[in-house]
């Protein structure tokens, strides 16, 4: 029907156009895959218990994880990993 919402449709366009950007900026995703199952102990283990994740739709719950859940260390921890992250899987895509 025209004029409706598909959202299905919204996310599988976004999500084509994330790849066809990485692989415009060098991407393989075939190199990638090979990294991984030779080095499977380079990937998060699934923890054993699901981790508790806040109800964002109840009032004040943004403030009060801001306000109080992270130390200044725990974010900047937290950062370094997510930069690490990104720089290792930036080096593994462009196959360095």
């Amino acid at each position: 029907m025209p004029r409706r919402a598909n959202e299905a449709l919204d996310c599988l366009v976004y999500s084509y156009a994330a790849l066809c950007g990485l692989f415009y900026l060098g991407m393989k995703l075939n190199k990638l895959a090979e990294n991984i199952s030779a080095n499977p102990e380079r990937l998060i283990p699934v923890p054993q218990q699901p981790e508790e994740k806040p109800n964002l739709r109840l009032p004040g719950v943004i403030t009060s994880l801001l306000a109080g859940a992270m130390t200044p260390e725990k974010l900047q921890s937290a950062l370094a990993k997510a930069q690490q992250a990104y720089i290792d899987l930036a080096a593994e895509a462009r196959g360095v």
